[in-house]
């Protein structure tokens, strides 16, 4: 009977140890952004219009050899803000690009922006990030008054 119970938990288990062991996704991929008055880049899960070269990064996984990866942004409208392609050497059966799109404020619709890419056309990545229009500058009249300055104390003057 424990024999037969011992079976059954190692065959419900079966398609769990296989899942840990199927082959790795085809691509990864990563948002970044420019920092101001920099070349550093930094991880994003959101962007804005006021952000310097908002990019992905692409590590993918395929024989080696020469492929050509595509990569296609639409915006929240569903437009077509851009496309790209390059051609990627594989080594060690990886391969790595990166795409910055150039948004236009006043023609790419603010939301969720989608980046499909492609690997010799077959699709590797559905990934999207959410584009806006960035925080609102304030206006003069929204600036609060400065703050009046306490006047120094006098250091002779004694308590």
């Amino acid at each position: 009977m424990r024999m037969k119970i011992a079976r059954a938990l190692c065959l419900l288990a079966l398609p769990f140890v296989g899942a840990a062991f199927a082959n790795p996704p085809p691509a990864e991929y990563k948002f970044t952004r420019r920092l101001p008055n920099s070349e550093v880049r930094e991880e994003i899960k959101s962007a804005t219009y006021d952000d310097l070269e908002v990019c992905i990064s692409l590590k993918g996984f395929a024989s080696d050899g020469e492929h050509i990866v595509s990569v296609t942004v639409y915006d929240a409208s569903g437009r077509e803000v851009s496309q790209f392609n390059k051609l990627v050497q594989a080594q060690g059966a990886t391969w790595r690009a990166g795409f910055c799109p150039n948004p236009t404020i006043d023609v790419d619709a603010p939301g969720e922006w989608w980046f499909v890419v492609t690997l010799d056309d077959t699709p590797v990545i559905s990934a999207s990030i959410p584009f806006a229009y960035g925080k609102p500058k304030p206006s003069v009249r929204d600036t609060p008054p400065p703050k009046s300055q306490p006047k120094p104390r006098d250091p002779r003057a004694t308590r």
